[in-house]
């Protein structure tokens, strides 16, 4: 129940704003009981992290598993968040609002997006300069793209976003272009 009431409360505009209290109140609980399970209401917006994003991100990395080089791979998951984000709104605003109290868009993706990145740089996919830079190119460009889809932005805007990530990576504009253009599996799996 906790769960569902935090996500609940992330997956609105305002949610990264949320206290214990508000999260007491709609759950119906008692202050001592959101204790007995959660220290913390970052352990809680940990769990609901892991709850937000393990089984898409799953989902997004047999995928990725199937692709060679670490720009397309970085393509793709590009691709795949903000095309989940436009499909459903209060995902969209759980992934940012939860970025605002940890690893953007959660440990696991945070990891991933810095080892993708080393890869790239280590084939000579990317020129970014280190791991940790390529990862916060794409995971801030990324963040921003999703809030501007959440505002009103249009596929334009996710395509520019992706193609804007790759080139920052170092990708060749030919090539980033074509990356984008590619057609994203299907999603129903997800």
């Amino acid at each position: 129940m906790l769960l569902r009431t935090a996500f609940d409360i992330l997956g609105r505009e305002d949610g990264r704003i949320a206290q214990v209290d508000e999260v007491i109140a709609q759950a119906g609980i008692a202050r001592g009981t959101f204790y007995n399970y959660f220290p913390t209401i970052h352990e809680l917006y940990n769990a609901v992290s892991h709850h937000l994003t393990h089984e898409f991100n799953a989902a997004v990395y047999r995928e990725m598993a199937l692709i060679e080089t670490a720009a397309e791979k970085v393509s793709l998951g590009v691709r795949s968040y903000l095309w989940q984000t436009t499909q459903d709104r209060r995902w969209g605003w759980g992934m940012v609002n939860m970025s605002a109290r940890g690893p953007t868009f959660g440990a696991e993706t945070f990891d991933h997006a810095r080892i993708v990145t080393q890869k790239g740089l280590e084939s000579g996919d990317f020129t970014c300069g280190s791991a940790a830079a390529g990862r916060d190119i794409q995971l801030g460009a990324l963040l921003a793209g999703m809030i501007a889809l959440l505002q009103g932005a249009g596929q334009a805007h996710a395509d520019l976003v992706a193609l804007g990530i790759l080139r920052g990576l170092g990708v060749a504009r030919q090539r980033a272009e074509a990356l984008i253009a590619l057609p994203l599996p299907s999603f129903e799996r997800l």
